[in-house]
């Protein structure tokens, strides 16, 4: 199942070990199951190693699979598998009051630091740094340097300054970080640097994680700084890396190519293990990217034959678009355009898009630059302020107004005519039902959240229904990512003004919005940067726009320089990054360029390609127009959940299609006043069952901290909510303090394997224990029922087996507590019950796994979030 080297690799038992892994040889596989074995083996605890990477979902992936590996004991374990940053937030959560910084910091981006520094700025002493012209030109510049400054560990106080401008910098660097400390925040380098200081000043607590962490494991070593190498030179001398050192590509983000040598030179007795086996690409692939950079791992390839090998040259860019798409054939999920820059490659995912071709851009920013996103910032920004005539035009521009362009211009027309408002000559048209609109949300913008006047600016203005009836799914995903992060505003202000006035801040600063990408296989073109395809693999790779000062790139120097790097440390990187971009390639690899890119000079090929051997004299000579445009079905297709719920599997058994836009695409739909006070109660009810000792007026101030106060139709309908709750938290206090129960657990997280391949996820309110033997317990606000069927109890159910299989305990009863009438209903599972319902999950996990969605039309739907939208829905 392995070859030698990586049995080696996963057997590696104590002592620090180099693990050199070449593109496609199974690093990710290597580490997992040394991790598996380790724990298989009981030579250490889920808790006792210590995995750390670079992205969120790479630590996710990794977890999920070390988690797949073990049996099913294991599967609720603590592992201790994470980026640098969120290990140092939980190490500092613990102890940051040690070092003198309060436990509850909240953690600051690039983007909000940018904005924080903006409003203070006048609290800086800046001259060079603060032109009259622009006050703010060098915000960004400043924030970066300092950023870099904490990723090679040079603090304020160690800041060598010698010209002016340096002294300049030296003094804002200090003051910077008495802001964020004054604002109770860390930046990702504080949580590097005071963990270090945190273990360098309190050799107490270094001890003891040393001596929790019997093993340390660090992938991507090639990617880390030195503030993050001497953080993990601290932890552990049983230390393995996982590295490429031809996959640095991230100097610009602070790594360092040093720490390899740093590396060997603190381990001379490491252990190296060479993974050069490829299981991905072609060998005349890979020797195409060993020859073009020999400095690193000579790959052999575990695949017989030969991949195909392109460079195709045109005269123009439209040239080279329409070029590549005359090399993509179907199933087109085989296929991926790479490019340098971000904008290279949306100018191909647009072409591609007008060819008719299913594609997706594949980008970690531009959310605020997506149609639908800017649509609704400027309808937001309209009902804030009504005359904000160019996001007015925009908004008379929806689709779903149905206002001709012709009409459309005679308002602006008008406007200009009479030198009034668009929004009073608007008024004055036959399209008053918009100023409607307006005027309803701008009036409920002074009363309500933000997150709500979007829910029913959706909904009132017909989009969710424009989008559904012609399957703009995608946009779904888009629009939902825009509802969390107005959820997040949320949690410091809820007014639009506010909201709309921090927005137009963060578009200041020249964040275009974080996008969650998830790639899965569908069958679409996937186009991307190469820093984005890092990790991924295809069947056939398009790297396009190969000319010179594109790929390479020309070097952007920083505006506040660190120190004087290399002379050849760009175009080093760059060739890297052109190593990743042909590795990424299994059975084939085109490269593209031109001789005209929209400008007067002709441009020269990349010197990369030069080094490979094709050259301006020797190419293929592309086509110039395709014979006919694409017309490919597009079909949209979202990642099925990796684990489900109960609340999913119900709203599966209700409406497969209910389920489809709630869980897959991801509508958002309006909270409501049920939920947010079952939210309320629960919340409380799990603080009162932690203390043991609590009284009943304790537990109406938690209740009253507690209290979500949102989605309320009336304040009459909020203050019935509230009394009824507050009548609850007492007689639930009341009853806790007389039994004393002896409680086990409480909000209990689990994940699941109820059959191979039904993983589900969930958490149990509470269970007690008497006697070894175990009472399983959900609060219910909702109305009492002494008779349960068949569907109400399925959720204890869930419960027992995940109880009886996960957690080793004997249920003796299940409990519905319902509160507002304080009464229970209990039953217990048996193994007929558990049986029907195991092979219920198990079909209905294949159906969804299968995108079976049909809907179920009937008197349902009139209670359905989704009836507006719904194309099956059943209406009075």
């Amino acid at each position: 199942m392995y070859n030698k080297e990586q049995k080696q690799a996963i057997s590696h038992d104590n002592g620090p070990a180099i693990i050199m892994a070449g593109a496609g040889t199974g690093k990710t596989t290597v580490l997992t199951q040394r991790i598996a074995r380790i724990i298989k083996q009981k030579k250490a605890l889920p808790e006792e190693i210590l995995a750390l990477t670079f992205t969120e979902k790479a630590a996710g992936e990794m977890a999920e699979r070390v988690e797949g590996f073990l049996p099913q004991e294991y599967q609720y374990s603590d592992f201790w598998i994470s980026t640098f940053h969120s290990f140092c937030e939980r190490i500092l959560r613990n102890h940051a009051i040690d070092i003198g910084l309060p436990n509850n910091f909240k953690v600051i981006n690039e983007i909000s630091a940018w904005m924080l520094f903006k409003k203070n700025i006048d609290s800086f002493d800046l001259d060079y740094y603060r032109p009259k012209g622009n006050p703010n030109q060098f915000i960004s510049a400043i924030i970066s340097h300092i950023s870099r400054c904490k990723d090679d560990i040079i603090l304020p106080n160690k800041y060598r300054a010698k010209e002016d401008k340096e002294k300049e910098i030296k003094k804002i660097y200090s003051q910077y970080q008495k802001l964020l400390i004054d604002n109770n925040y860390l930046d990702f380098g504080d949580m590097i640097n005071y963990c270090i200081e945190l273990f360098e000043t309190r050799p107490k607590i270094l001890k003891k994680y040393q001596k929790q962490f019997k093993y340390l494991l660090i992938d991507e070593f090639q990617d880390t700084n030195k503030a993050q190498y001497r953080l993990i030179k601290m932890l552990s001398k049983n230390i393995m890396i996982c590295l490429d050192p031809n996959q640095s590509i991230y100097r610009f983000r602070g790594a360092s190519t040093n720490n390899f040598l740093s590396f060997q030179k603190d381990y001379p007795k490491a252990t190296k293990i060479i993974l050069n086996k490829s299981y991905r690409s072609y060998q005349n692939i890979l020797d195409l990217a060993h020859n073009f950079n020999k400095k690193g791992i000579k790959l052999k390839s575990q695949r017989k034959g030969q991949g195909i090998i392109k460079h195709l040259h045109y005269k123009t860019v439209e040239e080279e678009l329409f070029g590549i798409g005359h090399q993509i054939k179907e199933p087109f999920n085989d296929f991926v355009v790479l490019t340098r820059t971000n904008n290279d490659a949306q100018r191909i995912y647009k072409s591609l898009d007008e060819m008719g071709f299913p594609v997706k851009f594949w980008s970690l920013r531009g959310l605020y630059q997506k149609d639908v996103i800017i649509d609704i910032i400027s309808y937001l920004q309209v009902i804030n302020n009504q005359y904000q005539d160019k996001d007015l035009y925009r908004v008379l521009n929806f689709p779903f107004f149905n206002i001709k362009p012709i009409e459309i211009s005679k308002i602006i027309h008008n406007s200009k005519k009479k030198s009034k408002s668009l929004f009073e000559t608007i008024k004055e048209s036959s399209h008053k039902n918009i100023i409607d609109l307006i005027e309803k949300h701008s009036k409920e913008a002074l009363e309500k959240d933000v997150s709500e006047i979007f829910i029913n600016f959706l909904n009132d203005s017909g989009y969710l229904n424009y989008l559904e009836k012609n399957n703009k799914i995608e946009d779904f995903g888009y629009i939902n990512q825009f509802y969390d992060r107005i959820k997040k505003f949320e949690n410091q202000n809820r007014r639009l003004s506010s909201f709309i006035e921090e927005f137009n801040l963060e578009l200041e600063s020249g964040n275009s919005g974080e996008i969650e990408n998830e790639l899965y296989e569908d069958n679409s073109i996937k186009v991307m940067t190469v820093h984005s395809a890092k990790g991924l693999e295809f069947r056939y790779v398009i790297i396009a726009n190969m000319v010179e000062q594109k790929f390479p790139s020309n070097e952007k120097a920083n505006i506040i320089e660190l120190s004087k790097d290399d002379e050849d440390s760009h175009i080093e990187e760059e060739r890297r990054l052109f190593y990743v971009a042909i590795t990424r390639a299994k059975d084939g690899i085109f490269f593209t360029s031109a001789e005209s890119y929209n400008g007067i000079r002709k441009r020269k090929i990349s010197r990369f390609l030069k080094e490979i051997g094709f050259s301006d004299e020797l190419y293929e000579k592309g086509i110039t127009n395709l014979d006919k445009k694409k017309d490919y079905k597009k079909e949209i297709q979202f990642k099925i959940p990796n684990y489900f719920s109960y609340t999913q599997l119900a709203a599966y058994s209700k409406c497969p299609y209910q389920y489809y836009l709630a869980h897959v695409v991801g509508v958002p739909r309006e909270e409501n006043p049920a939920s947010n006070f079952g939210k309320s109660i629960h919340n409380t009810i799990a603080q009162i069952t932690n203390n043991k000792n609590i009284t009943v007026k304790e537990a109406l101030v938690l209740y009253n901290n507690n209290w979500i106060d949102d989605w309320y139709e009336s304040r009459k309908q909020k203050d019935s909510y509230y009394k009824e709750g507050k009548k609850i938290v007492k007689q639930f206090t009341k009853d806790f303090i007389k039994e004393k129960p002896n409680i086990k657990m409480i909000e209990q997280d689990f994940k699941y394997n109820i059959l191979k391949n039904c993983p589900l996820h969930g958490k149990i309110d509470r269970i007690d224990e008497k006697d070894n033997l175990v009472e399983i317990i959900d609060y219910k606000t909702g109305n009492y029922s002494d008779k349960l069927t068949a569907d109400k109890k399925e959720q204890l159910l869930i419960y027992q087996i995940v109880a009886e299989n996960l957690f080793g305990l004997t249920p003796i009863k299940l409990t519905y507590h319902y509160l507002s009438e304080n009464k229970k209903v209990s039953f217990l599972g048996t193994s007929k019950d558990k049986d029907k319902l195991v092979n219920k999950i198990d079909k209905q996990v294949k159906e969804i796994r299968n995108n079976n969605f049909k809907a179920k039309s009937g008197w349902h739907c009139q209670y359905c979030d989704f009836i507006n939208i719904c194309k099956y829905a059943k209406k009075r």
